[in-house]
């Protein structure tokens, strides 16, 4: 597994939730970068890491997401967060999916299990990122959601 930030993980676990909030309402339609990062610090503005996110380093936490829900055997919820000059994927993503697709599984999936998957992946992460920190000798907390 890639050694994630505090950050990477933060934020990716805010992303999930954003956009899971947003596929169990039923809305499927593509989200901008700076869209995305705006309702993330809407939704917990109390977390000093999504106070501090700005949409230039969306894509590494999007990628952590991605990586978590891929382990999870989720859809790409990614695929649903576009560039605002393009109205498309990133290149990084469009390399291996095809956001259209993935758009479709994202919207013929049964998102109430989702959550409670996703969080035994993350379980796996914060033990993993709490070790490598206490190795470290640094001493780091991840949030619960």
């Amino acid at each position: 597994m890639k050694n994630y930030t505090l950050a990477d993980i933060e934020l990716a676990i805010v992303y999930f939730y954003v956009l899971v909030g947003m596929v169990e309402a039923r809305n499927f339609q593509t989200i901008e970068y700076k869209q995305l990062v705006e309702l993330a610090k809407g939704q917990y503005p109390e977390n000093s890491h999504v106070a501090a996110a700005v949409p230039v380093s969306i894509g590494r936490r999007l990628a952590a997401m991605r990586a978590f829900t891929t382990q999870c055997k989720l859809p790409d919820l990614s695929a649903l967060v576009v560039c605002k000059a393009t109205g498309k994927n990133s290149d990084d993503f469009t390399k291996s999916f095809d956001g259209e697709s993935v758009r479709q599984q994202i919207a013929e999936f049964d998102w109430k299990q989702a959550p409670a998957a996703f969080e035994q992946v993350i379980a796996g992460e914060r033990l993993e990122f709490e070790q490598r920190k206490k190795f470290a000798g640094k001493s780091a907390k991840i949030l619960n959601y």
